[in-house]
């Protein structure tokens, strides 16, 4: 049973194994416990902080999840990914140090979820920060077959970070902020996926003329640099 593991270096463990939850297998906690038992884990936090779940029912009948979590540790993590098909994922950082103990839970639910995710946001509410996770689970970013929609917010987004998303070939709407380090590189990474309608970049290197370029040869892709995806 994972929930036995409950730390970071087990996670870390984890990881390296390539251990995976199955899919195919009934979910180890039901919906009801797993919410109760992410409220009991954080201490200190208000439950409302911690963690949004709800479920709906895909065209087959079969239950899919929405997290958002504004935080989590390494045994909650472990509880929330034996949840299977969990479509939608949110995760914002209200607190600087809420970001490095996130790393590897990050790339845990990306992995475990890696077919179901089609909607993944992560942001920071906080402006005085930004927040540098991407970097660290490009691998897995690369690997999200079925994500069709990623938003960040004040999160550092790179050129080698772009080109592990752009792997993701089903992909219709990118709004990115924080790219500080983004060039007109992004631009024609970006352009090679095909249903891409619509993209947002803000807090870039990428100029106003490479923009044009970009809008001249996808005519039919929506691109603004204010960060907010264009609406053609």
């Amino acid at each position: 049973m994972l929930t036995c593991l409950a730390n970071t270096a087990e996670i870390k463990q984890l990881l390296r194994s390539g251990v995976k939850v199955d899919a195919k297998q009934p979910q180890a906690i039901s919906f009801a416990r797993t919410k109760k038992l992410v409220s009991q884990a954080i201490d200190g936090r208000e439950p409302g902080e911690v963690m949004r779940m709800h479920r709906s029912k895909s065209h087959t009948g079969y239950d899919r999840y929405h997290i958002g979590l504004a935080y989590t540790d390494a045994p909650t993590t472990i509880e929330i990914i034996q949840c299977r098909s969990v479509v939608s994922l949110q995760i914002s950082f209200p607190r600087k140090a809420d970001i490095q103990p996130m790393v590897l839970p990050l790339k845990l639910m990306l992995r475990s979820w890696a077919k179901s995710l089609v909607r993944l946001e992560i942001g920071v509410p906080n402006t005085a920060f930004y927040a540098d996770i991407l970097s660290d689970c490009r691998e897995e970013l690369a690997f999200l077959p079925n994500l069709k929609f990623l938003t960040t917010r004040r999160v550092i987004f790179r050129d080698d970070d772009v080109s592990a998303v752009c792997k993701n070939t089903n992909l219709e709407l990118l709004s990115i902020s924080g790219c500080r380090d983004l060039t007109d590189k992004a631009l024609r990474t970006i352009k090679k996926l095909d249903l891409l309608k619509s993209v947002g970049i803000s807090d870039s290197k990428i100029t106003e003329t490479q923009c044009f370029r970009f809008k001249k040869a996808r005519p039919n892709t929506g691109l603004s640099l204010d960060g907010y995806p264009y609406e053609l």
